[in-house]
């Protein structure tokens, strides 16, 4: 099986675009006769995109220089995923008319379904330059949101969507993308409150309901995450993303064979991604079964060599053999993959720890704390930073080098902060 259908749905952008685009097609001020525009609306609301872009070639025989039908188009083959057409369609809608904000905002979404995020960021910027309204805006303010959350930015992400909020208070996606931004800046409680908002707004799709899961995750309630589960699972029996969920839960709880029973129907299922190979690995590796685990993540990563979860795996394997060589190889391929590369600098104070570095530990824990309360100051969004896994880890090497006023000191302010005893990491340090 080909895992682009996969690959596709980690995207973030994917399930937004779908979501919110049908106002980029008919909404705006459209200059074809409004019978046209009547069929494209009603297309767009069933997903008829094929249909859209048959009407809008039939339609460009006779008007081949309207830049609304060219747009409107490319947002159709945009939400096809073919977003080199959609590219060429929305670029020469602007060079026809570049005076109309939808077409820079729905550029943008191409630019930024391609990850070209610094030109999508200055799409957005001239689309709100174009039409500061309030319907607009909070479509920009969305779109760029979730860039931010692509680039592992969450800060940025909560403000933008907070002031999308405030613009189009009443929309459930905004709320949505807001509490998976929370959920990286560890505020359960807040993300929580905001899928909630969602979901009684009106949104029951599997997005709002896996951004609630994650967070009843993070605070140690697998009972309500389990109802989540089968909330996504009525929703679409096959969806992949409820058995990794449910394999979490399992493994968190103590349960390693259910987990990896569930990680098997993932490998069986998805043979050509990486995800049910990293589960089941991730699961031996709590066993200390690090050989079977070892073949596991080789295995994933020769099915999807851009997997940063097996390529965090594999680091800590290659730590836990003292292979420090593979290691900063490992390292550095994820860093080629991640844009802000937060997350590969997180995933390297444990692979320190497995390799026996403590101090470099310490010292890029504290890095990494710093950091992370000086961009919360700077962004000003009313939140006091929170790094408990880096607390957590920072811990555990003071731990290791007998320092242990220092260690409990560090333990006390990673479980102030959220950190769970039953998470993934915690298994990991067990077979340290």
């Amino acid at each position: 099986m080909n895992d682009a259908p996969i690959k596709r749905a980690l995207s973030v952008f994917s399930c937004v675009f779908l979501l919110c685009t049908t106002g980029s097609i008919s909404g705006c001020s459209n200059n074809y006769d409004d019978s046209t525009a009547e069929k494209i609306h009603a297309l767009a609301q069933q997903k008829k995109n094929g249909e859209i872009v048959s009407l809008c070639d039939q339609e460009l025989k006779t008007h081949p220089d309207n830049a609304s039908l060219i747009a409107s188009r490319g947002v159709a083959q945009l939400r096809m995923s073919k977003t080199d057409l959609a590219k060429a369609d929305l670029q020469k809608a602007i060079a026809l008319n570049d005076k109309v904000a939808w077409y820079h905002r729905e550029l943008g979404n191409v630019y930024a379904e391609q990850r070209d995020f610094n030109d999508a960021m200055a799409a957005y910027e001239t689309s709100l330059r174009l039409d500061s309204g309030n319907v607009n805006a909070a479509k920009v303010l969305l779109y760029r949101a979730v860039a931010h959350m692509w680039q592992n930015e969450p800060i940025k992400a909560v403000a933008d969507t907070t002031e999308a909020i405030k613009r189009e208070p009443n929309q459930p996606y905004a709320y949505v993308e807001r509490a998976n931004a929370y959920y990286e800046l560890y505020e359960y409680e807040r993300g929580l409150a905001d899928a909630n908002k969602a979901i009684e707004l009106g949104d029951k799709s599997q997005r709002a309901y896996s951004a609630r899961l994650k967070h009843y995750l993070g605070l140690g309630d697998y009972a309500k995450a389990r109802i989540d589960v089968q909330s996504l699972l009525n929703l679409d029996k096959n969806d992949w993303q409820a058995i990794e969920y449910l394999s979490a839960i399992e493994l968190c709880t103590g349960d390693t064979a259910g987990a990896m029973k569930l990680a098997d129907q993932l490998i069986e299922r998805y043979p050509d991604a990486a995800l049910g190979y990293v589960d089941k690995a991730s699961c031996l590796f709590s066993l200390g079964d690090f050989k079977k685990a070892s073949q596991l993540a080789d295995k994933a990563l020769a099915v999807q060599s851009d997997s940063q979860r097996a390529l965090q795996l594999r680091a800590l394997l290659a730590a836990k053999a003292h292979d420090s060589k593979r290691v900063y190889q490992l390292q550095g391929k994820a860093e080629s993959l991640e844009p802000s590369r937060a997350m590969v600098a997180r995933n390297m104070t444990v692979a320190l720890l497995f390799l026996g570095s403590y101090q470099e530990a310490i010292a890029r824990c504290t890095t990494l704390i710093l950091r992370d309360a000086d961009n919360m100051k700077q962004a000003n969004i009313g939140l006091v930073a929170k790094s408990p896994s880096m607390y957590r880890v920072r811990s555990e090497a003071h731990r290791r080098l007998k320092m242990l006023d220092e260690a409990e000191a560090d333990m006390k302010k990673a479980l102030e902060q959220g950190y769970l005893k039953s998470s993934v990491l915690e298994l990991y340090l067990k077979v340290l």
